[in-house]
């Protein structure tokens, strides 16, 4: 505890718990605060002067304070339970903040029975006031009394400055900058006063306020984050001004690069997202994506800014050029740009044309119905009508020479007439171009059956007509005209169909066998446009599966004298070539085999 005699001969000066500053006089003052020591969050040195910062975010100035030593003025803490003096020996240095905080000493300041009396009956928020009412609060001085915002004795405080920029940004709540060393400037200051700047409660250092009353002053190193700049004036004679306080933030990192999630043709026939690489025929598509919140998106188009949007508070965002996008080439790529002005990279290009011209009209060969050709441009998409309804019944694409053909599946009448337009890959239509149907009437010639050919062992090989066979499958060969429909008929019955090579031969085997008994085989041709021809000469066969009856040995006659006539079964004969007769089927080939048996001979 120290004694009340540390107070005497100083002048006490009253400062309520609103107060701000306060300039000390030339002699050795009190500062009575009405506020307990636990309530200070800081004490900071500016200069020569005392700063304590409170836990509820406001600070007092004490101007001068330091300027006659450590000793030379008190702060003194008027508390409902006594008063505490803070005695600074030792405390003050060079580095940070200026004070060194657990280096500041408390000592409760022991207290007379009537000092102790009325310090129990006031509050903590008179206690100022009321100490010094009640005589100088036992220091037997004088008393200057101080309210929120003014200074002591006869001096008045000069005018608090203006902050007017922060990293060349007009000063005010939402100030962000990528600068993390940023220049603040202001103006107002008495020409050539000592402007003390602050950040965040630290002091940062003093610059001179040049004649006109301007001034700027360099912040370094300051963190990524919200900040508080304070700005106060000395004029001449030691009076400083109220503070003058700006919030701004340092943002040194650049956002993601957005993502262009899509891009979007609304232009009609072909609508709907454009793939990277294809084409469009809409000239001022419509690109969305996602980005940082509140994000400016710039899109590029080869390189060269097309427009701005701003990412909404889900990161958000849609853009369509407002200038149309010329025919050719694009490459679109779009970056985003923070609050700070920090600038993403950049995504990933996507590449599309503009193609708003439409094709020329393909071109139609003359045709007979079978096959539609022509010439479109290369890539395009042919629409054939081939009804005349005003509604495409095929569509072919054009190679890249630009040649197409279409093949009907039923080859088209004649005088129909067919329209056909080409849409190229970005969706332009071409007019319309047409051909009419010259269908051919020459029927094809007649085909030939050439031969046809037993497959079926033991007798092999080409078939006289009229004549037999084993194979109930033979197959049949001839010629026609080229590329037609063969057709083969037993009589009135159609067996299968085949077609005739680029050289007009044809071969045809019947898939299901033919019936024992006669056949009589024709063919017919058919050419593309569905003209049939007459029908072949006739080839008749008779198909004879059946295995015939055993045959008959009627009689074997030796016709070798002197003994001649029929030779009884198991009897001898000298005729060694004897003559045999007997019955079998009509017209079969009768072979005959024999075992030559060696008798034994009597002796």
């Amino acid at each position: 505890m120290v004694s009340p005699s540390v107070l005497s001969n100083h002048t006490d000066i009253p400062v309520t718990s609103t107060t701000t500053f306060v300039t000390a006089p030339n002699g050795p003052a009190n500062f009575l605060v009405a506020a307990h020591k636990d309530d200070v969050a800081n004490y900071a040195r500016s200069g020569n002067d005392l700063v304590v910062e409170f836990k509820d975010g406001h600070a007092l100035r004490l101007q001068g304070f330091f300027a006659n030593g450590t000793d030379f003025h008190n702060l003194v803490f008027q508390q409902e339970d006594g008063r505490m003096l803070a005695v600074f020996d030792g405390a003050l240095t060079a580095e940070g903040d200026g004070i060194v905080d657990s280096a500041v000493t408390l000592e409760a300041i022991t207290e007379s029975s009537s000092t102790a009396t009325l310090l129990g009956i006031l509050g903590a928020v008179g206690l100022g006031a009321g100490v010094a009412a009640a005589g100088g609060g036992g220091g037997g001085g004088s008393t200057a009394a101080v309210g929120a915002g003014t200074g002591s004795g006869s001096l008045s405080p000069p005018a608090s400055v203006s902050v007017d920029s922060v990293d060349g940004r007009t000063a005010g709540s939402g100030v962000v900058t990528t600068n993390a060393s940023p220049a603040v400037t202001g103006s107002g200051a008495v020409p050539n006063a000592q402007v003390t700047v602050s950040v965040d409660g630290q002091s940062a250092g003093t610059v001179t306020a040049d004649a006109n009353g301007n001034w700027s002053y360099a912040l370094t190193s300051l963190s990524d984050g919200s900040h508080q700049v304070t700005a106060i004036q000395t004029d001449s004679s030691g009076t400083s001004s109220a503070p003058t306080a700006v919030a701004f933030t340092v943002d040194t990192v650049a956002p993601a690069s957005p993502v262009v999630a899509s891009v979007t043709d609304d232009v009609d026939p072909v609508t709907g997202a454009i793939v990277s690489g294809s084409s469009t025929n809409d000239a001022t598509p419509t690109l969305a994506g996602t980005a940082e919140a509140g994000s400016t998106i710039t899109v590029y188009d080869n390189g060269t800014a097309i427009g701005t949007t701003t990412a909404d508070a889900s990161g958000n965002w849609t853009f369509t050029p407002a200038t149309a996008l010329a025919d050719g080439s694009h490459s679109i790529t779009v970056t985003a740009t923070d609050a700070a002005g920090n600038v993403s990279t950049a995504t990933s290009a996507i590449t599309l044309t503009v193609d708003t011209a439409a094709p020329t009209a393909p071109t139609l060969n003359p045709s007979d119905g079978t096959t539609l050709s022509g010439t479109a441009e290369a890539g395009s998409t042919v629409s054939l009508d081939l009804n005349g309804d005003g509604t495409p019944d095929a569509t072919v694409t054009a190679d890249g020479s630009g040649n197409w053909t279409y093949t009907p599946t039923t080859p088209l009448t004649n005088g129909t007439v067919v329209s056909a337009t080409a849409t190229d890959p970005a969706g332009n239509v071409s007019p319309a171009a047409t051909v009419t149907v010259a269908a051919t009437s020459t029927t094809p010639a007649a085909p030939v059956i050439s031969t046809v050919t037993d497959d079926v062992a033991p007798v092999t090989g080409d078939i006289t007509a009229g004549g037999s066979t084993n194979d109930a499958t033979p197959t049949l060969t001839g010629t026609a005209d080229p590329n037609s429909t063969i057709s083969i008929f037993d009589g009135t019955t159609l067996l299968g169909t085949t077609t005739a090579d680029a050289s007009g031969n044809w071969t045809f085997a019947p898939t299901t066998a033919l019936t024992d008994g006669g056949h009589s085989l024709t063919a017919t041709a058919t050419d593309a446009a569905g003209n049939v021809s007459a029908a072949s000469s006739a080839f008749t066969l008779t198909v004879d599966t059946a295995t015939p009856a055993t045959p008959v040995i009627s009689t074997v006659t030796d016709n070798v004298a002197p003994v001649t006539g029929d030779i009884t079964a198991g009897g001898s004969t000298n005729d060694a070539m004897p003559v045999l007769t007997g019955t079998a089927e009509a017209n079969s080939t009768i072979t005959v085999s024999y075992t030559h048996l060696t008798l034994p001979t009597k002796a």
